[in-house]
């Protein structure tokens, strides 16, 4: 991910740039990046929130299957 970093690091003044002599305003530019910014925000709980469902869905299978060993264990 450090690349993709570096690329938008390299990117992001040159579109300002650019943007600027096509007429946007600094304020203008402040609210695009600002939007990016929220979107990535949004992005970021997403993925935090998918994470923590698959993992708990890990954890109890996790916890069935030591219960039927446990169960297993008992009947022998």
């Amino acid at each position: 991910m450090r690349g993709v970093g570096r690329i938008v690091a390299f990117f992001a003044p040159n579109l300002a740039t650019f943007l600027q002599e096509r007429g946007m305003s600094p304020a203008e530019l402040y609210r695009l990046y600002g939007v990016v910014l929220l979107l990535s925000g949004i992005a970021v709980i997403a993925l935090h929130a998918t994470y923590r469902r698959l993992n708990r869905a890990d954890a109890m299978e996790a916890e069935e299957e030591a219960e039927r060993a446990e169960r297993v264990a008992a009947d022998a």
